[in-house]
């Protein structure tokens, strides 16, 4: 077998070196640091997350032409920290629980997709709001205990084998046409039953039949 050729990063005759430096300018892939007088260009290190800005105090660590930043001193603006990773990064617990607090907000932005997949999932807020241009939805069962609902659309289409309701009041209006197709039809009305209109027409094909105690025509 081969053995593997090893090409040390820095060169193993040169003295590592650390300081202390102030960042002066950024760049695509590497930083500039101000450190003993000199102008030092150095790439941050992969475990230094934190992504260095103008001013920010650093610790410089490595040999020359090979310089890290290994660590974020201090920043001394108000401007916002952002911990910055090339490449797939994966965040795990393997024993435990993750949590994420904010006193302000939390926000999630992805230009592609966001997967949420759990066995149990809950959400609870004051208020919400939910804007999709196409909501796709399968599931087994929905249970929903709402104080009140309002739908607001122009179109609504629905495809059931059974529909069900109980209500204690319910009130409909139609402005233009109001059709029904069914099979058989059959309204049951404790009291009175009332159809009313300007013009009203029965028609059927075999039987019409009316029958009460009582009919009154005219």
């Amino acid at each position: 077998m081969l053995a593997a050729e090893v090409i040390p990063l820095m060169r193993p005759d040169s003295e590592v070196v650390q300081t202390i430096g102030v960042v002066s300018a950024l760049h695509e892939d590497r930083v500039t640091v101000q450190a003993s007088g000199r102008s030092l260009s150095a790439r941050r290190a992969l475990s230094c997350l934190v992504e260095p800005a103008i001013d920010d105090r650093v610790w410089l660590v490595g040999q020359p032409g090979a310089y890290f930043i290994a660590s974020v001193l201090e920043r001394p603006s108000t401007t916002s920290v952002q911990l910055g990773l090339d490449g797939d990064v994966r965040l795990a617990a393997r024993q435990g629980r993750l949590q994420m607090v904010a006193a302000q907000g939390i926000e999630l932005v992805t230009p592609k997709e966001l997967n949420l997949v759990a066995d149990e999932f809950s959400l609870r807020a004051g208020r919400g709001r939910l804007l999709v241009d196409q909501l796709h939805c399968l599931g087994q069962r929905l249970l929903a205990e709402l104080e009140q609902v309002k739908l607001l659309g122009r179109w609504f289409d629905s495809a059931l084998e059974r529909v069900s309701q109980r209500v204690k009041r319910s009130y409909r209006v139609v402005e233009e046409m109001d059709q029904v197709r069914s099979e058989q039809i059959h309204y049951q009305a404790n009291k009175n039953l009332y159809l009313h209109g300007q013009n009203a027409l029965m028609s059927a094909k075999d039987l019409v039949k009316v029958d009460a105690g009582q009919i009154h025509i005219g």
